[in-house]
C-alpha cells in the first residue's frame, strides 16, 4: 500500500507563499472586467463589504477545495446588470443576481485554477448560494474593491 500517496490525498494542499492570492486575485479582476464589465477600484468604496449574496463552488481533480464570494448588494445588483445586458433603469430580479453570482463564483473558481496548476483537470460542481462566507481557519481570504462595496472571495483546499 501506499502510505505517501493515502497521506496526500488527505492532508489540504499547500502553495508557495502568496502564489493563491496573486491567483486569486488576478482571476477576479480578469473575470470582473472580461465578463461582467466591472472594474476593481484601487482604493476600497467608504461603503463597506458585506455578503448580502454570497455563492460557492467545490472542486476536485488535481487537488480538491472549495471557492467562496460574497457581495454587497449593490455589487451583486450593478454585475448583473451589467452581465445580462439590463437597461441602467432596469432592476434584475434577486433570481438573475443570485445566478449571477453563481456565474462569478464559477468563473473565478476556474480562473483561480487554471493559474494554479495550468495543466491540472478539475471538476467544479454546481454553484450554491451560501448565507455568508465560511469562518473557518485555513482558508485564504481575497478582497477586491468594487465601485459599491467589496468583493469577498475564500479559497480553501482539503
Amino acid at each position: 500500500m501506499n502510505w505517501t500517496g493515502l497521506l496526500e490525498e488527505a492532508m489540504p494542499k499547500t502553495f508557495p507563499e502568496g502564489l493563491v492570492e496573486r491567483a486569486i486575485e488576478g482571476a477576479a479582476r480578469e473575470v470582473l472586467e472580461t465578463m461582467f464589465f466591472t472594474m476593481v477600484e484601487e482604493e476600497a468604496p467608504e461603503a463597506g463589504g458585506g455578503g448580502e449574496f454570497c455563492s460557492a463552488v467545490a472542486f476536485s481533480g488535481s487537488f480538491a477545495g472549495r471557492l467562496e464570494v460574497g457581495l454587497p448588494g449593490e455589487s451583486a445588483r450593478e454585475i448583473a446588470r451589467d452581465f445580462l445586458g439590463l437597461e441602467p433603469d432596469e432592476e434584475p430580479t434577486l433570481e438573475q443576481v443570485g445566478s449571477t453570482a453563481g456565474e462569478l463564483v464559477n468563473m473565478i473558481c476556474g480562473t483561480t485554477l487554471s493559474h494554479l496548476d495550468s495543466e491540472g483537470v478539475f471538476d467544479l460542481r454546481t454553484p450554491e448560494r451560501i448565507a455568508e462566507l465560511s469562518a473557518g481557519g485555513g482558508a485564504i481570504r481575497a478582497e477586491l474593491p468594487l465601485e459599491h462595496g467589496i468583493l469577498g472571495v475564500r479559497f480553501s483546499t482539503q
